[in-house]
């Protein structure tokens, strides 16, 4: 319960007691609800803006567990691509010397796609460049061990 409020009245020398009016308490009442309702969405948005929520802090760690494995995806595309480069090798400067068949031509093996955008449907995520960059690797790598598969069925 609120605490009685007085005011002191010179004419009679006395006491009176203070009675606020519904309006005047209408008015005191949505002036704290505003205050209160400032306050908190300005807390609101300061929490919103710096601090993480557990469902955001778990989509960064998949993110960044999903990048970590994209490059070692990325390493062994590498790593396969140099054993492709060797067995290209053996080929050409082995097997074809053998059989003395004339060695696949660089343009044929190296024979890229031209023309049409294969990766439209990656664009356009936050990692859009890594993951179009490993599905091109990816891509040659079918393509060339094609090309060597033909050349070994030819010789």
């Amino acid at each position: 319960m609120a605490k009685t409020k007085y005011r002191y009245n010179s004419h009679t020398l006395s006491y009176d007691k203070i009675e606020l009016t519904f309006k005047k308490k209408l008015v005191k009442s949505l002036n704290f609800l505003g205050a209160s309702l400032v306050i908190a969405i300005i807390i609101y948005g300061v929490t919103y803006t710096y601090i993480d929520s557990p469902k955001e802090k778990q989509l960064k760690s998949e993110n960044a567990e999903l990048l970590s494995q994209y490059a070692i995806l990325d390493k062994k595309l590498e790593q396969l691509t140099a054993v492709l480069k060797d067995i290209e090798h053996r080929d050409d400067n082995i097997y074809r010397v053998i059989f003395e068949a004339e060695p696949i031509a660089d343009e044929i093996r190296n024979a890229g796609f031209g023309g049409v955008n294969r990766y439209e449907e990656l664009e356009g995520y936050n990692n859009s460049e890594l993951i179009i960059k490993t599905s091109e690797k990816l891509d040659m790598l079918s393509k060339q061990l094609y090309i060597q598969s033909k050349s070994f069925d030819e010789v």
